[in-house]
């Protein structure tokens, strides 16, 4: 059993990844994919630390998967991660200007990532929007 880990399909929705989150152990670092055809799960590659409670998006090629912010064991992150989809590897991307958990996400039409409020520790929410661009 796992919570705080997120959920993505892929851009034809035959695979759908489920990245990151708590279980009794703790935090963990898995890339696991689920097939909703054939009910099987698949082990990918870790990401680069372990995190829940990040927001997890397709990018607009349906080629990449951006993880960013979470929590990892030092508390709230600044990270963000980039899943390369084909080569089944992650990469750590420029770290966003501020910590982040349980925000929103949001990709405009130009590709362009928006992080949206959210938690900056377990008592302080930030309104700020940053965007990044891929």
């Amino acid at each position: 059993a796992m919570n705080g880990h997120q959920a993505v399909a892929n851009a034809d929705g035959s695979l759908i990844y489920l990245i990151g989150g708590n279980t009794s152990s703790g935090k963990i670092a898995t890339t696991r994919t689920y097939n909703p055809l054939t009910y099987a799960y698949t082990t990918r590659s870790n990401m680069p630390d372990a995190s829940a409670f990040g927001r997890a998006i397709l990018s607009s090629d349906g080629r990449k998967i951006y993880y960013v912010g979470g929590e990892n064991s030092k508390g709230t992150t600044n990270a963000m991660y980039e899943y390369n989809i084909a080569q089944d590897k992650w990469y750590i991307q420029t770290m966003m200007p501020v910590v982040r958990k349980k925000h929103g996400i949001y990709r405009h039409s130009d590709g362009s990532i928006y992080i949206t409020a959210g938690r900056t520790s377990s008592t302080s929410v930030d309104t700020t929007i940053y965007k990044f661009t891929p």
